[in-house]
């Protein structure tokens, strides 16, 4: 239902200046030259908001809420014209509102938008940004040292970030004396503590932290990993999880600072709120009691984050506990009505409003596939539908639980590397290749080997190919990978990958620093990369892990569930693993509400919901009668 005309005139008034008594159209075409708020659309944009939207956009910011979102609900677009809305209805001096988000690109969306209502892109005093910048900025390097003793470098606080996948050299300074048995040596960006202070493991390798959890703990090993961890900070080093159980104890020990927190953000907008952690929630909470006013903005149904810890389910009763207004989103203007229909069989989603679907094509279909080497051949498949569909492929997306299930559709992706020489080895590949679709990925794995090797005490910019600090040009630093590359490839010996793991990674770890430091002598090429083959690999052929690039001339593109996560595309295709094995990637698993806490079934539907028109499922042919019931009852038409 479209919003009535107190609503419209109440927000226009304040994020358009529109005069009373002026309609939609005539204020748009008196505005159509100047920064406004519907720039980039043909007519105004408040006028075709629905009641729901304009509810939550004029909801008193003095009174906290949770934004109850459906997938395509326009939930960004509401969050950003409540941000212009709050920023205009009042004068803002010292103080503002935090409008907090996961990802970078959320919130620059988000900025882009106020920006063109008028207003300084930078919305000073307000922040727009992503949850760590925030912390980073206000909390961790301005006041961070009082909690982990870091000393700085010339009055400079400001924390290195390291990975806890990370093998650079100098980590071994903070390291348990003695390997743990079954465990071997816990590295001190391999951990971190819970809000509770319990601890948790996270080294990027599922089954050695699970075995680090069921150790039996001694005192006296308890007494080391604390040891090394506080160490490990005192050097001015910390991990992302580290920031908030140091920002978390700041807050704790000096309550004062909690309270000036408050008053400089009183109101604090979280997007995505069903990713927030334990740590996260326990900071937030924090601030409320010093007086800040929260409002948090998501979709359970969403959360795919447990890796992470997060928890929706806390969050939701974090937010009930505190009497939070709920604001629903019940209307979706990405997929047509059948689509989501089907999503609502796989989560309990409520009545949601669809779109109009054309009755002449099938929304949802599935194809089937005999046998694991078919996987490949799909990518065909799909493309070949969507040409008969008259379905742009670039508009359209492959997806995959894992990295494993996206191996066999591209052989060039590579979500995990296996170690750095792996890494290292792809992007020759993929350089060698020439194909510009893979330029990106070869620079981001080169940025990784050599920020790794050679700025190992440097925090680096992983969204600009890990562009360290110290290199002030993100164009410089790509261009450097890319001239490094370039001299690798050159290099007959190097590209030469019809050699086995052993002896292309010792001829790899002698070359590369001689042609960094040729190119980069500031760097200290000195400094030996950690090349050595994989686990298991040393007589392989390093050319077996790569496997010819078929599928580069299709313009479809292939992802894992969790990347596409807040797109919208016009068709989508969703392959399951060919047997239950695998944890959260077969369809038999996406339909079991009970396993992990109903988060397989979530990474179907947030896959599921990402089309507008088309949604595809890719399922092994059932043999058994259970599985060939199961497929039959899932809604979806057979394609062949």
């Amino acid at each position: 239902m479209k919003c009535d005309a107190a609503q419209f005139e109440a927000v226009a008034a304040v994020t358009c200046q529109k005069p009373a008594g002026e309609n939609p159209d005539q204020c748009f075409a008196r505005r159509r030259d100047q920064p406004f708020l519907c720039r980039g659309h043909d007519k105004c944009r408040l006028a075709g908001m629905t009641v729901q939207q304009m509810v939550y956009v004029l909801h008193p910011i003095e009174t906290e809420s949770y934004l109850k979102a459906c997938p395509g609900s326009g939930k960004t677009e509401s969050v950003a014209v409540r941000a212009a809305y709050l920023l205009g209805a009042r004068q803002w001096t010292t103080h503002g509102i935090a409008f907090l988000t996961f990802t970078k690109n959320a919130a620059d969306v988000i900025l882009e938008r106020v920006a063109r209502s008028g207003r300084a892109s930078s919305a000073y005093p307000h922040f727009i940004g992503t949850f760590d910048s925030w912390l980073h900025g206000y909390l961790l390097n301005p006041f961070g040292y009082h909690t982990t003793g870091y000393a700085g470098k010339c009055r400079d606080h400001s924390v290195s970030i390291i990975e806890n996948v990370s093998s650079a050299a100098f980590l071994h300074a903070y390291k348990t004396a003695q390997p743990i048995p079954q465990s071997g040596h816990v590295f001190a960006h391999q951990f971190y503590y819970g809000p509770d202070d319990s601890l948790i493991f996270a080294s990027g390798e599922r089954s050695l932290d699970a075995a680090r959890t069921k150790i039996a703990w001694t005192a006296g090993q308890m007494a080391e990993l604390k040891q090394i961890k506080e160490a490990f900070w005192k050097a001015g080093f910390a991990t992302y999880a580290d920031v908030e159980t140091i920002c978390l104890r700041l807050l704790r020990k000096f309550p004062k600072l909690a309270g000036l927190v408050s008053k400089r953000f009183p109101f604090v907008i979280v997007d995505e709120c069903q990713d927030l952690g334990p740590g996260q929630l326990a900071l937030l909470d924090e601030l409320r009691n010093a007086g800040a006013k929260l409002h948090f903005v998501g979709d359970r149904n969403q959360a795919i984050y447990s890796f992470r810890k997060a928890d929706a389910a806390q969050v939701i009763e974090f937010a009930t506990q505190r009497n939070f207004t709920e604001l629903p989103l019940t209307e979706n203007f990405r997929s047509v009505q059948p689509i989501v229909d089907f999503c609502g069989k796989l989560v309990a989603q409520g009545p949601i409003n669809g779109q109009p679907a054309d009755k002449k094509e099938l929304a949802c279909i599935y194809l089937t596939y005999e046998k694991p080497e078919d996987i490949g051949a799909l990518v065909a498949r799909f493309d070949a539908l969507l040409a008969l569909r008259k379905i742009n492929p670039a508009q359209s997306v492959i997806l995959a639980r894992g990295s494993t299930m996206l191996a066999r559709l591209d052989p060039t992706y590579a979500d995990k590397r296996l170690n750095t020489a792996h890494e290292f080895a792809r992007a020759l590949y993929l350089w060698k290749t020439a194909i510009f679709e893979f330029r990106n990925e070869a620079l981001q794995f080169t940025g990784s080997v050599i920020a790794d090797a050679f700025f190992a005490t440097e925090s680096t910019k992983v969204q600009s190919h890990h562009q360290p600090l110290s290199v002030l040009s993100a164009a410089a630093w790509r261009l450097f990978l890319a001239h490094v590359l370039d001299r690798c490839v050159a290099d007959p010996a190097l590209t030469n990958l019809e050699q086995t793991w052993s002896k292309w990674a010792a001829l790899a770890k002698g070359k590369l620093p001689g042609i960094v430091h040729s190119l980069l002598p500031s760097c200290d090429g000195a400094i030996v990369p950690s090349f050595f083959a994989p686990r298991g690999m040393t007589t392989e052929l390093v050319s077996a892990n790569f496997a010819p690039p078929a599928n580069a001339k299709t313009k479809l593109k292939c992802s894992t569930i969790h990347k596409v996560k807040g797109q919208t595309v016009d068709a989508v295709l969703v392959v399951s693993s060919p047997d239950a094995r695998s944890k959260g990637g077969h369809w038999s698993q996406w339909l079991d509400q009970s396993l992990e806490d109903g988060e397989y079934a979530r990474f179907a539907y947030v896959a599921s919901s990402r089309p507008r028109f088309l949604l595809a499922w890719a399922v092994r042919t059932p043999t058994k009668k259970a599985d060939i019931e199961g497929v039959n009852g899932l809604g979806l038409s057979l394609i062949h």
